[in-house]
C-alpha cells in the first residue's frame, strides 16, 4: 500500500515520505503496518501473524515475503571480478591513456618454494580470443608477491582464454592458468572502482544510487543522457569503436535508467548504509578484531544512503543491548563514539543492513614496560653497518663516517619477507633511484655505494625510512683528529653543512691588500685563523 496512518502525527503519510521506526497503521483495518523498501519503490505492508490482516482489502498475499527478501539480498550483491584465482577485466589509466587489461593470478608461494626465479624466464601465460593470440605474460610477472599480473588486451566480443606454454618449474602446477573470462557486450559493460582499480562487475550484480561507475560499450550504445556521462577514451578493435564513459547515477530511482541497466544485466538499488571504524585501534586480535584500551573512544563513521535518511543503531555488550536512532542531516555522514570501562567484546550494528556491523574489543591498558616491549618487537626497517644498527622511526637522518679502505659489512631487514623498498642515491653529483627491491638487493646496493655516494635514502613504506649522510675518513684525516677544531671543520665540509653558523671575515695578513677579500668562514675556521695570527705576532711564535 502507498499510504500509512501515522498515529503520532494523526494523518496519512506516503511511503516515499515516511520515516522508519515510526508507528504506522493500515488506513482500512487499523492493524499495524511497516515501511519496506524494495529495489525500485517504497511501500507499506501488514505485519505477519496478526489475526484479521488477511481480511483487509489492502492485504497483498506474499507481498514483501521471502521472495522479496531474497531479491533484496541478491540485488545488494555488488560483486566484481576480483577473485585472485580467476581472470578478471579492469580498465587501466596509465600516463593519461585508458586501456583494457586482464588480471592474471600469481604463482602461489608454496609452489615456487626455494626454486630460483630464473627458472620462470621460460614460463609464459598466453592470452587468446577468437582472433588468436592477443598477448603473452612472462612467468616472472607472476612471481609470488606481485598479487596479480596484468596484461593489456583489446576489447573483444569473444571469450578471453588463458593457457600456459613454455617450460615451467616442476613444482609449479601450470594447469591452474587454464582459465576463461566472459567476453564484452557491445551494449555495455560496467566497471566499479575497487581497491584502486576499475574492475568489471559480475553479471547480475547491483549498482547503487549515487554511485560513479565506468561504462565500456560500442560507441552507438551510449548510456542515457541523464547520467551526466563523460567520455574518456575510444579504443578501436575488431572493426568496432569502443568508448569509455564515466557516469554518475542519480540519488533517486529513475525508470529509464533502471531499464537501461536491466538490458545490460544489472539492477538499480538504493545505496546501502555503510559503517566503518573512523579512528585507528591500539591493536588487532588474532581474528582481526580491533582492540581499544579501557577509556578509549571507538569512533564509527556512518554513511547514509541519502540526506534525511534514518536507521536504528544497536550497541550490544555481552547480554545487554542499547539502541539509538541515527539520522543524517544535510550531509550523509554521521559519527558514533563508544567508550567502555569494562573489558569485553562489543558490537555496533545498523538495522537496515546486515553487513553494516563491526565488533571491537576493549582491553585493560598495558603497563609502560609492556608497551615499550611491544614497540621494540614492531616490524620495521633495520640497517646494520658493522656493529652499528639503525632503526626506522627513532631518527630519520644519520651522519656516519666510513673508512674508504675498510667499509663495514651491511645487513638490511625490511621488516617482512614480502616487503619492498626504494633506494635513492646521491652519487658524484647525480641522483639515482631504484624501486621494488628486496632486503638482500638493498644491502648489496648499500655495500657498493658506501665508497662513492654522499647520501643514501632507504624507504620501506609502512616499515619506515632511514637516510644516511656519509663522511669518509682517510689516513690524513686521522692526523687531523688531533686538532678538534680542524676535525670539526673537516666534518662540516664533507657533510655540505659549512654554511651553518658562517660569518664573513678576511683571511691571511690584514695589512696585505690581497687579503682584504670578504668570504664566509665557519666558527671553527675563524677561531683557527685568530690563533694562527696570534702566534705570528708573538716573538719566536712561528714563521712571519
Amino acid at each position: 500500500m502507498e499510504y500509512g496512518f501515522n498515529k503520532k502525527l494523526g494523518k496519512l503519510v506516503h511511503a516515499a515520505e515516511a520515516v522508519r521506526w515510526a508507528d504506522y497503521t493500515c488506513p482500512t483495518c487499523g492493524h499495524p503496518v511497516e515501511l519496506r523498501r524494495g529495489p525500485n519503490l517504497e511501500y507499506f505492508a501488514h505485519w505477519r501473524g496478526i489475526d484479521g490482516t488477511e481480511e483487509c482489502e489492502l492485504f497483498v498475499p506474499g507481498h514483501g515475503g521471502a521472495s522479496h527478501g531474497s531479491h533484496i539480498e541478491k540485488a545488494a550483491e555488488t560483486q566484481v571480478e576480483d577473485d585472485p584465482a580467476e581472470l578478471g577485466l579492469i580498465l587501466d589509466h596509465l600516463d593519461g591513456d585508458w586501456a583494457l587489461a586482464l588480471r592474471v593470478p600469481e604463482i602461489p608461494r608454496d609452489d615456487i618454494g626455494d626454486e630460483s626465479l630464473v627458472a620462470l624466464r621460460t614460463a609464459i601465460v598466453e592470452i587468446v580470443t577468437g582472433a588468436g593470440v592477443v598477448s603473452r605474460l612472462s612467468g616472472l610477472d607472476l612471481r609470488p608477491g606481485v598479487g596479480v599480473g596484468r596484461v593489456f588486451v583489446p576489447p573483444s566480443l569473444q571469450e578471453y582464454r588463458a593457457r600456459p606454454i613454455g617450460i615451467w618449474p616442476r613444482a609449479v602446477k601450470s594447469e591452474r592458468w587454464n582459465l576463461r573470462c566472459p567476453p564484452l557486450q557491445a551494449t555495455g559493460v560496467l566497471f566499479r572502482l575497487r581497491r584502486g582499480e576499475w574492475t568489471r562487475l559480475v553479471a547480475d550484480s547491483a549498482v547503487h544510487a549515487g554511485e560513479t561507475i565506468l561504462v565500456l560499450a560500442e560507441e552507438r550504445c551510449a548510456p542515457p543522457d541523464r547520467t551526466g556521462r563523460l567520455e574518456h577514451a575510444r579504443i578501436a578493435s575488431g572493426g568496432l569503436t569502443w568508448t569509455i564513459w564515466e557516469i554518475a547515477l542519480p540519488d533517486n530511482y529513475d525508470h529509464a535508467l533502471s531499464n537501461w541497466l536491466a538490458r545490460i544485466g544489472h539492477h538499480f538499488v538504493s545505496r546501502p548504509w555503510r559503517l566503518r571504524l573512523a579512528n585507528p585501534p591500539r591493536a588487532y586480535s588474532d581474528r582481526g578484531e580491533p582492540i581499544f584500551w579501557l577509556g578509549d573512544s571507538a569512533v564509527f563513521e556512518v554513511e547514509a544512503p541519502s540526506n534525511d535518511a534514518e536507521t536504528l543503531a544497536t550497541f550490544a555488550f555481552g547480554s545487554n543491548s542499547q539502541g539509538a536512532s541515527v539520522r543524517s542531516g544535510e550531509g550523509d555522514l554521521s559519527h558514533i563514539a563508544i567508550t567502555s570501562h569494562t573489558t569485553g567484546q562489543t558490537r555496533l550494528s545498523l538495522a537496515d543492513e546486515r553487513s553494516a556491523s563491526i565488533g571491537v574489543m576493549f582491553a585493560p591498558r598495558p603497563r609502560d614496560a609492556t608497551v615499550a616491549e611491544l614497540l621494540a618487537r614492531t616490524p620495521r626497517l633495520r640497517v646494520r653497518l658493522g656493529k652499528l644498527c639503525f632503526d626506522a622511526w627513532r631518527a630519520s637522518t644519520h651522519v656516519i663516517r666510513v673508512d674508504s679502505k675498510a667499509p663495514p659489512e651491511v645487513e638490511v631487514d625490511l621488516g617482512h619477507e614480502n616487503a619492498r623498498a626504494r633506494v635513492v642515491l646521491w652519487e658524484r653529483g647525480r641522483l639515482r633511484s631504484q624501486r621494488s627491491l628486496s632486503g638482500r638487493e638493498v644491502a648489496a646496493i648499500l655495500q657498493r655505494s658506501l665508497q662513492s655516494a654522499s647520501r643514501i635514502e632507504i624507504d620501506a613504506e609502512n616499515f619506515g625510512r632511514v637516510e644516511f649522510t656519509l663522511a669518509r675518513a682517510s689516513v690524513s684525516d686521522r692526523h687531523k683528529a688531533n686538532d678538534r677544531l680542524a676535525w670539526r671543520e673537516h666534518v662540516l665540509n664533507v657533510t655540505n653543512d659549512v654554511s651553518t653558523g658562517a660569518v664573513h671575515t678576511v683571511s691571511g695578513r690584514p695589512r696585505l691588500i690581497s687579503a682584504l677579500v670578504c668570504q664566509p668562514v665557519s666558527a671553527a675556521g675563524l677561531v683557527q685563523s685568530r690563533i694562527a695570527l696570534r702566534r705570528r705576532r708573538q716573538p719566536n711564535g712561528g714563521p712571519q
